[in-house]
């Protein structure tokens, strides 16, 4: 008899039951392995869980095993499958997150349902609005800061404006500060703090203004340290207005003084310890007769040293030349400085490219280490972001760079100079000179009567001495004698008078190849008859004296 046959089951009956336990048990391995293996239960990314226990910004590697790589964009998940694109999935730059963890962006995707700024101005306007994009590592690296809690310090250096003290701006800074604005917080550089502060808000959060008016990029490259912090995390410069183009014109420019300055700046600013992301912005004066300004002078610069690029002037220049009457009585107060709405068009397109990093951030594009990105056939270490030597340094004399050391002595602010007249820095000899100030906005010191001797004691440490001036056709602004310690022989005219419809402070040379060391720096106020300007006049005006 059959074993089967003691329990009385029937053995058709015992063969029916052993069929259906079968068959339950492969369909519940295969249910179990397709939830292992579906698309919807895999680990996307979370740009605000970090690992702790990393010193650096890279983040937690992705341990879940991909058949095919995803992508977050978004709030759609989709598959990479371009075959041409094989190291994607060994992609390490993923952070683990959990849905109740996960922030969400409505700005992103770019230009989606949820991106205000792309909805106003168009996909095309925004893109040309990057003059030049780069990695925007250093940005990421600072949003990536704040996505972790970190409080974020910006500064803005540019041009002239009202000068008016507020909290958390020292120094004061035609555009940056925004002369003819009654409320300040209307600055394109306010709009753009204020949205970052919401974005990452921190009572830490913090803006310095540092702009001054009339003031080109090569006063700023000597005497920044006078007007920002040295630990700020994000700094704005607009000097497109007040640099000069590089290519030559009627009015005057044609000088390549204004990418050397930018170097000088740029390079300065990437130095500091805090390794602050810097961005540039180009605007541009409605009453300017053509195209070419300042932003010409700095591209060579953002290239070289991969700095974002944004450009009001590449966004609307031939809009504002075919339709100007929706440009001018809107973006303008007088033809030359933005109004408020000007100001927040300027802030949106720069917020747009803050988004867009966010984005990128929110799919695993993280720039911080290049080796998360597939690094390629030539990849460099991650901290190289500064290159080696200047712009202006040849291959060949790599080995005998020396980096630049600025040293400014400045009257330009009003930390210089106190209500009583009583500078911090004051020359060793002043015959005929007085400190004056243009409206508490604008600070010299001046001398008009022929004879008047100023001297500066200074330190040089590559050599050269130059001297900030202010430069106009208005004014009857005349000229100086200056010469190096006591050899006035072999000095040099310096003319404050120029035939340029720009008022301007340019920082000229005086010296080079002085021993390095201190210095005692002459002027002497020439008369009428060696005047350069058309009416003899003999005003001259000194912002700073500065060495390098």
């Amino acid at each position: 008899m059959p074993p089967y046959a003691s329990v009385g089951l029937p053995r058709r009956e015992n063969r029916y039951l052993y069929l259906v336990f079968l068959t339950s048990t492969v369909l519940l391995l295969v249910t179990l392995f397709g939830l292992q293996s579906s698309p919807s239960t895999r680990v996307a990314v979370n740009i605000t869980q970090l690992d702790d226990a990393q010193t650096t910004h890279v983040p937690k590697q992705d341990t879940t095993q991909h058949d095919t790589p995803v992508v977050l964009e978004g709030d759609v998940l989709f598959e990479d499958k371009d075959p041409e694109k094989p190291e994607m999935a060994e992609t390490t730059d993923r952070i683990p997150f959990t849905p109740e963890t996960k922030p969400t962006y409505p700005f992103c995707p770019r230009c989606g349902a949820g991106d205000t700024i792309c909805r106003e101005f168009g996909d095309l306007v925004l893109r040309r609005s990057v003059a030049y994009e780069g990695t925007s590592r250093r940005l990421q690296e600072k949003l990536v800061a704040a996505m972790e809690g970190n409080p974020t310090k910006f500064a803005i250096m540019g041009g002239s404006g009202t000068l008016r003290e507020v909290a958390e701006v020292v120094g004061v800074g035609v555009v940056s500060t925004g002369r003819t604005l009654k409320d300040m917080n209307e600055t394109f550089h306010s709009r753009t703090f204020d949205w970052w502060n919401k974005q990452f808000p921190h009572s830490g959060n913090s803006i310095v203004s540092g702009a001054k008016p009339a003031t080109q990029s090569s006063y700023f490259a000597f005497c920044y340290a006078e007007h920002i912090p040295l630990d700020v995390d994000v700094i704005l410069l607009e000097f497109s207005v007040n640099d000069g183009s590089p290519f030559p014109n009627p009015e005057g420019a044609g000088d390549s003084g204004a990418i050397q300055a930018m170097d000088w700046l740029v390079r300065s600013l990437l130095r500091l310890p805090s390794k602050p992301a810097v961005i540039l912005i180009s605007l541009y004066s409605f009453k300017a007769g053509e195209y070419f300004n300042g932003q010409e002078s700095h591209l060579p610069v953002v290239n070289y040293y991969d700095i974002p690029y944004i450009s009001m002037k590449n966004a609307l220049y031939d809009y504002a030349n075919r339709h100007p009457e929706d440009i001018r009585p809107v973006l303008y107060n007088d033809g030359h400085h933005l109004s408020a709405e000007g100001h927040r068009v300027a802030a949106e397109l720069i917020v747009h490219h803050i988004q867009r990093q966010i984005c990128a951030l929110d799919r695993g594009e993280i720039r911080i280490d290049e080796m998360t990105l597939s690094p390629g056939r030539f990849p460099l270490e991650t901290d190289t972001d500064l290159p080696m030597v200047d712009i202006w340094t040849k291959r060949t004399g790599i080995k005998n760079f020396r980096e630049f050391q600025p040293r400014c002595y400045t009257f330009a602010t009003t930390a210089s100079v106190s209500a009583t007249g009583v500078a911090a820095y004051r020359p060793s000899v002043m015959q005929g000179w007085k400190f004056w100030d243009w409206k508490k906005e604008k600070y010299y010191i001046v001398a008009s009567v022929p004879g008047s001797l100023i001297t500066f004691p200074i330190r040089v440490t590559q050599g050269r001495v130059f001297m900030t001036i202010f430069k106009s056709a208005m004014y009857e602004l005349g000229d100086v004698w200056c010469w190096a310690d006591s050899d006035k022989a072999a000095g040099t005219k310096v003319a404050g008078y120029w035939d340029s419809v720009h008022n301007i402070g340019m920082t000229v040379p005086l010296f080079e190849g002085l021993p390095e060391g201190q210095h005692d720096v002459s002027c002497e106020v020439l008369g009428s008859d060696r005047s350069s300007h058309p009416n003899n006049g003999t005003n001259f005006r000194i912002l700073a004296i500065v060495s390098g």
